[in-house]
């Protein structure tokens, strides 16, 4: 009985993530009618950022030549995502289910996809300032690694 409610709890959160979140590779527009209105727009390394309020989550989108190449989960308030949560936000946004056998450290959980399923996710749930779960295709990924290098030299290099 356990199993079957568990099932049912997942399916739900599943479909209503699929129907509501935004997929890696959409255009601001189209992610703006998934999420609402942007709450606010930055950058990121010379890169566009929309944020928006979305039900009980803050979202930030990274743009990559138009396209959106990362999305990180924020709850709101000092809550965490429950593995289904994170399994059906994965899914949602990458645009499938299959992903490798995550790697698990004390604070964090990191996947990358099948041969199918290209993307990377990152669930942090002890980031200071909150819970964090970041999902990227292989261009998102390849660039915020990128980004933390070059900060990680200029840093050794006393910069």
């Amino acid at each position: 009985m356990k199993t079957m409610c568990s099932l049912v709890v997942f399916a739900t959160v599943a479909l209503a993530a699929r129907e509501a979140v935004a997929r890696l590779g959409e255009t601001a527009e189209e992610i703006a009618k998934r999420y609402g209105e942007v709450d606010t727009v930055g950058e990121f390394q010379g890169k566009v950022r929309h944020t928006f309020k979305f039900k009980t989550y803050r979202v930030s989108v990274l743009y990559l030549d138009g396209k959106s190449a990362a999305e990180f989960i924020f709850p709101n308030g000092n809550e965490a995502l429950t593995d289904m949560e994170v399994a059906a936000l994965m899914e949602a946004i990458a645009g499938s289910s299959k992903w490798g056998k995550p790697d698990v450290l004390p604070l964090s959980k990191t996947w990358s996809g099948t041969e199918t399923n290209r993307a990377f996710a990152h669930w942090n749930w002890k980031r200071v300032g909150g819970h964090c779960l970041s999902v990227s295709s292989a261009n998102g990924r390849a660039f915020i690694e990128g980004t933390m290098k070059a900060k990680q030299r200029a840093k050794a290099e006393g910069f």
